[in-house]
């Protein structure tokens, strides 16, 4: 069974959201340095091991290593830095409240490719890491859908569903979130990319099973600062989800709104920018998009 190391903010995420027995179903062993397990308070950590939680031990050999990685990264915690030094003593993921820097081998390189000089510096995740390395197509769909465009992204996603495509979206808008009801109601891989910070007790409930069953993850850029969404970092997230996807659809945008301009910006990129052939969308199509076939 692969391992996956957390630290101490993720479990306590866990506790108060009421995950942690959920997370176990997950396909992997999930570690925690002893310390870790020794100092928990919320919850207590010698609670997590009876459930299934592993302990695994550092040695006074260890800790000249954890010292370089202090001088490396100067910014996390003592005890995140122990679970960093056994995720690579491991060579397996970390779970981390403090999430995937730039210099983090997993961090994915897309991002430094499509967004240029501002990637964001940090990555937050929960759920079932390797979706990340399989083929994305990216959906979005602007508040304002002409009605015929409606039933045809219904259509649409019954057919990603049906066909096992590995969906990323934001799902924020009503026709997003009707195509998330969808997708949860199959057996396909989904990440999920909230505009504001990650935190396992805001997760709704009916993302249980499908992190359980390891076809969900859910991934944030944002850290503490963001506890909403507003408008700026729906833009951040919506080029965020573009760039790590292979592939880009937008059933619908209005001439001269937010989303036209995030579709011109896509298509600068030399990215796929797909939508559905249809009068309403003549603009982007002229504008480079390709009808989706």
């Amino acid at each position: 069974m692969k391992k996956l190391i957390l630290d101490p903010s993720v479990c306590i995420d866990l506790y108060r959201g009421g995950l942690l027995e959920t997370v176990l179903k997950l396909p992997y062993a999930l570690i925690l340095p002893d310390v870790i397990i020794a100092e928990l308070i919320e919850p207590p950590g010698e609670s997590l091991l009876p459930l299934g939680f592993r302990k695994e031990s550092l040695a006074g050999d260890d800790i000249q290593d954890i010292i370089e990685l202090r001088n490396r990264y100067p910014k996390p915690s003592t005890n995140d830095l122990f679970a960093l030094f056994l995720a690579r003593r491991n060579s397996c993921p970390i779970i981390t409240g403090d999430a995937a820097g730039r210099s983090d081998a997993a961090y994915p390189v897309a991002l430094e490719t499509f967004l240029g000089k501002r990637p964001p510096e940090s990555l937050f995740a929960l759920g079932n890491l390797d979706i990340l390395h399989q083929k994305t197509f990216a959906l979005f769909c602007s508040v304002k859908c002409p009605g015929n465009l409606i039933l045809k992204t219904y259509d649409l996603a019954r057919e990603l569903r049906d066909t096992g495509t590995v969906v990323i979206s934001g799902f924020h808008s009503p026709m997003e979130k009707e195509c998330l009801s969808l997708l949860l109601r199959g057996k396909q891989p989904i990440i999920w990319c909230p505009a504001r910070r990650l935190t396992a007790e805001r997760l709704p409930k009916a993302y249980g099973g499908p992190l359980a069953e390891g076809r969900l993850l859910t991934l944030s850029p944002f850290g503490e600062g963001s506890r909403r969404p507003t408008s700026e970092t729906a833009r951040i997230r919506n080029e965020f989800v573009a760039a790590l996807a292979d592939e880009v659809f937008v059933s619908h945008a209005a001439p001269g709104g937010k989303t036209e301009v995030f579709c011109r910006k896509v298509l600068s990129w030399g990215k796929p920018l797909l939508t559905f052939d249809s009068l309403e969308n003549a603009p982007l199509l002229a504008a480079g998009a390709r009808p989706l076939s």
